[in-house]
C-alpha cells in the first residue's frame, strides 16, 4: 500500500455549486464552510470537518478538547487559540488555507480586550467562543475552477480520514433533501413595544445631551422551529448570494450568515476593512433601479451613518496599526447586490 505523506494536497473534482461538497462531509464533527457564493469580492470557498482541537469558552473557561481528552483552562480565550494556530505550518503558498482556525468568536469577548459593563442578560445561553482547529480543509477556487484537498496530517484522525475523504469528494452527489426548518410558532421580539419606545426615547437624550452620536439598536427575534437549517441556507444562498456567507454545525447549534461586508482582513501584514452604512432594494426595471441607486448616493442620512462608521473603524485601526499608516481608498461607493444596493 501506497504510505501517504504530509502536508499534502490533491485536486478533487471542481464543482460550482460547493454545498455539493460539504455535504459529502456534513456528518462529520463540526463541519463548516466560509461561503464566497462564488460572486463578489470572494472568489475562495473553505470547507472543513472533524477538527483536530476544539475550544468552546464560557463565561471565564474555555474547554478544549484534543485527542479524546477534555481540560478546561482559564487564560485568555484569543492567546489559547494562538497556541494551538502555532503548530499550523504553510507549505503550499499557491492556496489560501491549509488547515487552522475556523469559528465564531461572540461581541462578549470584547470583555477580555475592554472594560465594559454587563447589562444585557444572557437569553440564549450561547458559548462566546466556538473554533476548531483544523487538520484538513477543502478549498474551492470558483476563478480558476479548481478544489483541492489539503492537510497538515498532524492528526493521525486526518491520516486515517484521508482515504475516505477522497473517496467521499470523488462521488458527490446531491444528498436526499433533509427536513426544511419550519417555524411552529408566531416570531416573537425579546423587548415589549413599550420597553422598545422607552429605550428609543433614551436614545435620542443620549443624542441630543451630546453623550454618543450613533447608537445601533437592535431587537431579536425568535421562533420554536424544527427540521435542519442546512436547506434553508441552501435555498438562501441560491436566492440572497452574498460575498460573504458561513454555514456551520456546531454540537448542535446552526449558524447560518450571509453579508456583503467585509469586517477585517490581514493580509501580508496589511489590515483592510470595508464598511457598509445603508442599502436600497433593487428595482424592479432598470430605470427603477438607477433611480433607487442615485437615491442611496445622495441620501445625507445614509453618508452621515457612513462617514461615522468609516472614522470609528480609523479610530479602532489607530490602536494597532503604524501611525501614519490608515488610508481611505474609497468613500461613499455605491455596490450593487443581487436583492441590495
Amino acid at each position: 500500500m501506497h504510505k501517504l505523506t504530509f502536508p499534502r494536497f490533491e485536486e478533487i473534482p471542481y464543482h460550482r455549486d460547493s454545498t455539493l461538497l460539504l455535504s459529502a462531509v456534513r456528518d462529520l464533527r463540526w463541519p463548516m464552510m466560509l461561503d464566497s457564493g462564488s460572486q463578489g469580492r470572494g472568489k475562495v470557498n473553505i470547507i472543513a470537518a472533524a477538527p483536530a482541537v476544539t475550544l468552546v469558552t464560557r463565561g471565564g473557561e474555555t474547554t478544549i478538547e484534543e485527542s479524546g481528552q477534555s481540560t478546561i483552562d482559564t487564560a485568555d480565550p484569543f492567546e489559547l487559540v494562538r497556541s494551538r494556530l502555532g503548530k499550523v505550518t504553510r507549505s503550499f503558498s499557491s492556496l489560501p488555507f491549509e488547515g487552522g482556525a475556523i469559528g465564531y468568536f461572540g461581541y462578549d469577548l470584547a470583555r477580555r480586550i475592554e472594560h465594559l459593563p454587563q447589562l444585557a442578560g444572557d437569553i440564549d445561553q450561547l458559548p462566546e467562543m466556538m473554533v476548531g482547529i483544523y487538520d484538513w480543509a477543502i478549498v474551492v477556487d470558483h476563478q480558476h475552477c479548481k478544489s483541492w484537498l489539503v492537510g497538515q496530517g498532524r492528526s493521525g484522525q486526518t491520516r486515517e480520514l484521508w482515504p475516505q475523504l477522497r473517496q467521499r469528494l470523488s462521488r458527490t452527489a446531491a444528498h436526499p433533501a433533509a427536513e426544511p426548518l419550519k417555524a411552529v410558532t408566531p416570531f416573537v421580539s425579546a423587548v415589549s413595544r413599550s420597553a422598545y419606545q422607552q429605550a428609543f426615547d433614551a436614545i435620542q437624550e443620549y443624542i441630543s445631551a451630546g453623550d454618543c452620536y450613533q447608537v445601533n439598536y437592535t431587537q431579536r427575534f425568535s421562533a420554536s422551529v424544527t427540521g435542519d437549517g442546512w436547506p434553508g441556507y441552501q435555498q438562501m444562498r441560491r436566492h440572497n448570494p452574498a460575498p460573504y456567507g458561513a454555514y456551520m454545525l456546531l454540537d448542535g447549534i446552526e449558524v447560518l450568515s450571509f453579508s456583503p461586508e467585509r469586517f477585517l482582513q490581514l493580509c501580508h501584514g496589511a489590515i483592510l476593512t470595508q464598511p457598509i452604512k445603508g442599502t436600497r432594494p433593487r428595482g424592479s426595471s432598470h430605470g427603477s433601479d438607477l433611480k433607487l441607486k442615485d437615491q442611496l448616493y445622495n441620501s445625507s442620512k445614509d453618508r452621515a451613518e457612513n462617514l461615522m462608521i468609516v472614522d470609528l473603524l480609523r479610530n479602532d485601526l489607530g490602536r494597532v496599526a503604524e501611525p501614519g499608516t490608515i488610508q481611505v481608498s474609497e468613500l461613499f461607493k455605491v455596490e450593487s447586490y443581487a436583492t441590495v444596493h
